[in-house]
Formats: C-alpha cells, structure tokens, sequence
C-alpha cells in the first residue's frame, strides 16, 4: 500500500481497513481521507489556472491594447476568486482531518504510545506552512500584475507595440519605462519563488502519511 501511494495512488477505506491495523485505524483513516481531499483539491485549482490561461498574460499583444488589458484584469478577478477558493478548500480540509485525530486521540486510550500525535499531525502542519507561504506570493502576483495594467492604462499614448515577427512594447517616455520595468522585475521575482514554493508532482506522490512501524505490515494471523 505505501508503495501506491509514494506513486500517487491512494488506497480506499476499505483498503485501510483490511490491514487491521487495530487503535490507529481511525487516524489512519482520517490522514488518508486528507491525502484524498488535498489531492482533488490540487487537481481541481490546476485544471481551472490551466483553463484562465494566464501565461498568455505575459506576451506584449496581450499588454498592448485597452481591450487586451482588460481581459487580462477579468483574468485576475478570476484568479484571485480561485487561490481564495483554494485557500478556503484547504483550510475545510485541515479542519476536518484535525477535528478526526483530535478525536482519535482523546477517545482510544494508549494510542499516543503506539503512534505519537505530533507525527499523526506532520501532514497538516506541513500543508499549513505551504498554505502560508504559497497564497501571499499568489495574490502578490495578481496585484503586480494588475499595476503593470493599470500603468500602461495611465499612459496609452507613451506605449505602443512594435512591428516585425516577435513584437514587443516600445515606450517614448523613459520614467513610465523604468516604472514598467521595475514592476516586471517584482514580477518575476514572485514567479520565481512561486515556482520553488510549489511541490512537485513527485514530492506530492512521495508524500505517504507517516505511520508506525506496526501499521505498515499485515498482523500474522
């Protein structure tokens, strides 16, 4: 079973349940109920970013022109409705596996000594501490961006887009320029650390609830 789940498969109650795995059943249950949960939640937020196409946010066509602009803010707005979304799912999600082990604990005598609370609980701290850093960077780049439209909206007549078969933005007034410029470089800045903040899909797969030695293999009969 951990063997599926370090390549992303997770087993179902019925599975869990067949290893008779006695007192930490139900924390077994709750932590991979969560591992569920947090899953659906990541497929679900990618597949609506995917679908906003906010790479395309990024190419000079699409900063270029009043009506281009605005259809990167209804982009924002969509996205800024999605990570609190996301923020929001989570923390249903944290609230519930919490409340299952919190539980747990306080009904089944002894079961700190077969499998310490802290390291039940391991999953969900981390998630908090990814959820922390991960949703600030987020909504600091849709502001970022935002003020790079709002600036070229300020000054439409200093930005213009050039000819030829890769176009990009020409400014004739070198303050808005630099402004520009520097709001780009903020925006990569978060970019960049967005990209090292996001766990990838192996660090996701890899990441089995931790559990006692006892509950890792079938009880001889």
């Amino acid at each position: 079973m951990l063997s599926n789940m370090r390549k992303g498969i997770n087993p179902t109650d019925e599975q869990i349940k067949a290893l008779r795995t006695g007192k930490v059943e139900p924390v077994l249950l709750a932590l991979v109920a969560f591992r569920r949960e947090i899953f659906a939640i990541e497929n679900r937020y990618g597949e609506q970013i995917t679908a906003l196409d906010v790479a395309e946010i990024g190419k000079a066509s699409g900063l270029a022109t009043p009506a281009s602009r605005e259809q990167i803010r209804a982009k924002m707005s969509s996205a800024s409705y999605l990570v609190r979304k996301y923020r929001s799912d989570n923390l249903a999600a944290l609230r519930q596996a919490e409340s299952a082990i919190s539980t747990a604990y306080a009904s089944i005598p002894g079961l700190g000594k077969d499998w310490p609370e802290e390291q039940a609980r391991a999953p969900m701290k981390r998630r908090r501490a990814f959820l922390e850093v991960y949703v600030p960077l987020e909504m600091e780049r849709q502001t970022l961006t935002l003020a790079i439209v709002q600036l070229l909206d300020d000054n439409a007549r200093n930005v213009g887009l050039s000819d030829g078969p890769e176009p990009h933005l020409v400014f004739s007034d070198a303050p808005v320029l630099a402004q520009f410029r520097s709001l780009v470089d903020r925006l990569r800045e978060v970019s960049a650390r967005l990209l090292d903040v996001i766990p990838k899909p192996a660090d996701e797969a890899s990441s089995a609830p931790p559990m006692p030695e006892r509950a890792t293999s079938q009880p001889s009969p």
